[in-house]
Order: structure tokens, then sequence, then C-alpha cells
């Protein structure tokens, strides 16, 4: 059984200038994409799903938490007369928590190889598991119009 594990997406998106980079690529694409769709109510998704990392000089703790990344964008897109959008946006995470070979880091001066810490996998000592997370947005705009801050960052419902 593969154990899975949430984390915060809001908050490492928030912490991370990289995340953030992310996310907010992703919505543009969204939004050039519900821009050529015609008048009317559709379900999109992202083409592909695409790699991120958070990199250690942007948040330690992101960084030993997670590392690379993948995340990926979908949602419900209303086409208004062709000019006036909204769409009800949903951005997703995925991440295989292993110890790859060749990977290592340096913790207090000590280099950890990732062949050392999946020896306690192989003894039963530790476990591999999915990290997931996501969170929705409420988006309105207008032709060519770009997001305010506040859409980009109010989860659906308020704080």
């Amino acid at each position: 059984m593969v154990l899975k594990y949430p984390i915060d997406l809001e908050g490492m998106v928030s912490e991370v200038p990289s995340a953030y980079a992310r996310y907010l690529d992703e919505v543009a694409q969204a939004q050039e994409l519900v821009e050529q769709l015609p008048v009317g109510k559709h379900t999109i998704h992202s083409r592909k799903a695409e790699n991120g990392y958070n990199y250690q000089a942007e948040s330690r703790n992101w960084f030993f938490a997670i590392g690379g990344y993948t995340k990926w964008g979908q949602g419900i897109a209303t086409v208004k007369n062709g000019s006036e959008y909204e769409l009800e946006f949903e951005y997703k995470f995925y991440d295989r928590y292993n110890w790859d070979a060749g990977k290592s880091v340096t913790f207090a001066g000590i280099t950890v190889t990732d062949k050392f810490m999946g020896e306690f996998h192989r003894q039963g000592q530790a476990k591999e598991f999915d990290c997931y997370g996501s969170f929705k947005r409420r988006f309105t705009w207008k032709k060519g119009g770009k997001l305010s801050k506040q859409q980009l960052d109010t989860p659906i419902g308020g704080r």
C-alpha cells in the first residue's frame, strides 16, 4: 500500500518564489487557453504536467521536504459574449518522496546520500510515500486582461 501525504501547497507557493512563479505560469497558460474557447462552459486541463523545484537558497524547509515536484492546473471555464471570462481553477501538485540513486544533500556540513537514506527503507525502518496537494481560485477577467494579485492569492470563499 502506498502511503499518501498531503502538503500545504498554498504555503509552499507563498513561501518559495520559484513555486509562485510556476503557479503564475500555469494560470497564464489557462487564461490563454480560455480566451481561445467559444462562448459557453468548458472543462479545461493542462496539456501536460510540468516540473518545478524548490531550491535550498529560496527555502531550506521546502527544499528538504520536497525538492523537485510535478504541477498542473485544471478547471471549469465560462466564456461570456466572447470577451469576458470566468475560471474556477484548481492548481495541483504531486511528488514521490523516495531515495534516488546518485542524489545527495549537505546538511549541517555532512553529506547524506540517498543510498544511505534508502538503506532505512530496505531495512523496513522508513517508507516511500506520495505527496499531493491542491488549492482552488476563482478568476474573472476581460479579454487580454491581467488578474489582480488579490484574485491570484485569495482562496475561493476568502481567507
